[in-house]
């Protein structure tokens, strides 16, 4: 509803007014709606292009992260 109100050009103290609630409520409703549409992206590591390597070292020579 809020988020309604708002698409339609009213600004937050219109909306609180018109709901009876205050404009904190409505800006944090509104905070919360755009959180949940966000899409959470994957972001690789730097060592990706190298983790088949590094696997490797580890099989064959037993070594451990810290010294590879």
């Amino acid at each position: 509803m809020i988020r309604n109100l708002k698409e339609m050009g009213m600004s937050n103290r219109e909306i609180a007014r018109q709901l009876g609630v205050s404009r904190n409520t409505v800006s944090r409703m509104l905070r919360k709606t755009r959180i949940q549409e966000k899409k959470k992206r994957h972001r690789g590591s730097k060592l990706d292009p190298y983790k088949e390597n590094i696997r490797s070292l580890i099989d064959e020579h037993n070594l451990s992260v810290v010294r590879i």
